[in-house]
């Protein structure tokens, strides 16, 4: 598989199987192998569900899936890549939109446009924001300003003496 460099995970999948997200190291001029095991869908729901697929920058961050409803219809947590590949039912209530939340970054809910169709996974890349603000020291006292402008006056009363 050609990667690009710096590439950090590798997504392998293939109709009637489940994708799997591995890590990968890519270095330019050094091809690398890996060997991925992937897990057969069961013949008798095949065709019966697909996959949807959340990255996102954060390892451990919850992702909960919901239907039109609004009811959540599945769930799962970021990996060590930052991928959470979550099963869904194509029957039934349609999935409409992907939550995803971790502590410290601010929840973003994503609608997801399709579906996938039987066996398929759908990817979504989803970016969260950090909650913490910079900050940035404030001046604990305005005196030096104040210094300035009493010295200015000073001067001022100096000059006006001096020509009169």
């Amino acid at each position: 598989m050609d990667t690009a460099k710096g590439a950090t995970y590798a997504t392998v999948s293939a109709n009637g199987y489940e994708p799997k997200t591995i890590g990968v190291s890519v270095v330019a001029g050094n091809p690398s192998t890996y060997t991925v095991n992937l897990t057969e869908v069961p013949q008798t729901i095949r065709g019966s569900f697909g996959f949807i697929q959340v990255l996102t920058n954060v390892i451990g961050a919850d992702v909960k899936l919901l239907d039109i409803s609004g009811n959540e219809c599945g769930s799962g947590v970021t990996d060590a890549t930052g991928a959470a590949t979550i099963k869904i039912m194509l029957v039934g209530t349609p999935v409409k939109s992907a939550v995803v939340s971790a502590n410290g970054y601010t929840t973003k809910q994503v609608e997801i446009g399709t579906v996938p169709g039987p066996g398929e996974t759908i990817q979504m890349v989803v970016k969260l924001d950090s909650d913490v603000k910079p900050t940035v020291p404030q001046p604990t006292t305005q005196m030096p300003v104040i210094g300035i402008l009493a010295g200015l006056g000073a001067a001022a009363v100096v000059l006006l003496k001096r020509r009169a």
